[in-house]
């Protein structure tokens, strides 16, 4: 129960990061930012069709340091650069609103992937991968901010 809460906390603290700030009033929310704002109440309200959590399993050979990381922090960089290149590219958003959008689109297909490898046979969450992802959100996301400069 507590890994739901603390699942849905994260995706709703990603899509509020990727939002920035709520929409105008006036606007007519059909707008990128409207609906990463609106995202977050989306997925939080949803939490109770989710299924029971799985039990969780201790894997042994989960090490810090493995090609596995590796693939998880060059990709989650990657993530970043691509959400910033769509939303600054094809959305038009600001510098920072660009940067966030990747950063939180990295961020939930992290978490996203993690979930499902928790609900496969024999996988599980692996808090060592979501730290390498993380890693690579705060590398995409510092070349992201030093090509705006």
């Amino acid at each position: 129960m507590m890994k739901r809460v603390l699942l849905m906390i994260m995706l709703a603290a990603a899509g509020a990061f990727a939002a920035g700030s709520p929409p105008e009033a006036g606007s007519s929310g059909g707008s990128a930012s409207a609906i990463f704002y609106h995202l977050p109440t989306l997925l939080c309200t949803a939490g109770d069709t989710l299924p029971a959590p799985l039990p969780i399993r201790r894997p042994r050979g989960d090490l810090w340091l493995a090609k596995d990381k590796a693939d998880h922090l060059v990709v989650s960089a990657f993530l970043v650069g691509l959400g910033y290149y769509a939303a600054r590219k094809e959305f038009h958003l600001s510098e920072p609103g660009s940067t966030n959008l990747g950063a939180g689109f990295s961020l939930s297909l992290g978490l996203l992937k993690e979930v499902r490898d928790q609900g496969r046979r024999g996988g599980f969450f692996s808090l060592k991968d979501l730290a390498a992802d993380l890693a690579g959100i705060g590398l995409g996301y510092l070349l992201c901010s030093a090509g705006a400069l």
